[in-house]
């Protein structure tokens, strides 16, 4: 008996996903190469998934993911969890360096050695650095705040799929449809569920920008843009009226003020 064409392709795509997020945890760059084969197979084939299979799609790997190493890719988590250990003890992260705070001879809950861009100040804007002081404040280690950033990774996520539940509910299926494709992208499953990057914060509100009607749009892009910088250069689309466009600038300026403090600016910007 030969299977249809569809099936083996469908077979493929999971076989990939599955197998590239298991090898995270044993071979993480032979798990980049399933990753690849899998971004290629969803390309060519994604736009003949039903609903059902494409929430597999992003369901499964994520479940194996929980229990992967994130600093495998990259140390980023340690930098997250320098500037939320700052934070949390009323310290402006955009003005003083790792290696300013370790000349001082001051102490410091991680290996210093551990960080990346020892000489630089946090580059990350205020709603993320709040996020981390408050996962600091959480769990006071590095292993504890792992555990709860993860769990932010997925409150996150699960933020994500009540954007595409609420887009099947609206009669939108097809803006749903497009929206789980985006969440089941082989770079989201890398930088997200794998490399807890705060990128994956920013998935809920570009979702929401992408997706949903032009009254949601200011407060997604104000949202992201105190998240990740980027964002904020949404105001010069056109489906943003021009007082909207003037309302999220001046916010995010207010915002950018009222929590860093001047000689710090020119660091997160």
């Amino acid at each position: 008996m030969v299977l249809p064409s569809n099936v083996v392709h469908r077979f493929l795509l999971f076989l990939c996903v599955i197998v590239g997020s298991w090898l995270t945890s044993h071979d993480p760059w032979v798990a980049i190469l399933w990753f690849v084969l899998y971004g290629l197979l969803l390309h060519r084939d994604g736009g003949d998934l039903g609903a059902k299979s494409l929430l597999i799609l992003t369901l499964a790997p994520r479940l194996i993911l929980l229990f992967t190493d994130p600093t495998v890719l990259s140390d980023d988590v340690y930098r997250y969890a320098w500037d939320g250990y700052l934070v949390s003890q009323g310290i402006n992260p955009y003005l003083v360096t790792p290696s300013q705070w370790v000349a001082l001879g001051s102490t410091i809950p991680l290996n210093p050695t551990w960080l990346n861009s020892q000489d630089y100040f946090s580059v990350y804007p205020p709603l993320t650095q709040a996020i981390f002081g408050g996962l600091w404040r959480l769990s006071p280690t590095v292993d504890g705040f792992v555990t709860s950033l993860r769990l932010a990774v997925v409150g996150m996520e699960l933020l994500c799929l009540f954007v595409v539940a609420w887009l099947q509910y609206q009669g939108a299926s097809r803006h749903s449809r497009n929206a789980l494709l985006i969440l089941a992208h082989p770079l989201i499953l890398v930088a997200g569920p794998w490399g807890l990057h705060t990128e994956i914060w920013l998935l809920p509100w570009l979702l929401v920008i992408v997706f949903f009607p032009q009254k949601m749009l200011s407060i997604a892009t104000l949202a992201a843009s105190l998240l990740k910088l980027y964002p904020i250069l949404w105001v010069f689309s056109p489906r943003m009226r021009i007082r909207n466009k003037l309302l999220v600038v001046v916010a995010f300026v207010l915002v950018l003020f009222a929590f860093v403090e001047p000689t710090g600016l020119p660091n997160v910007l």
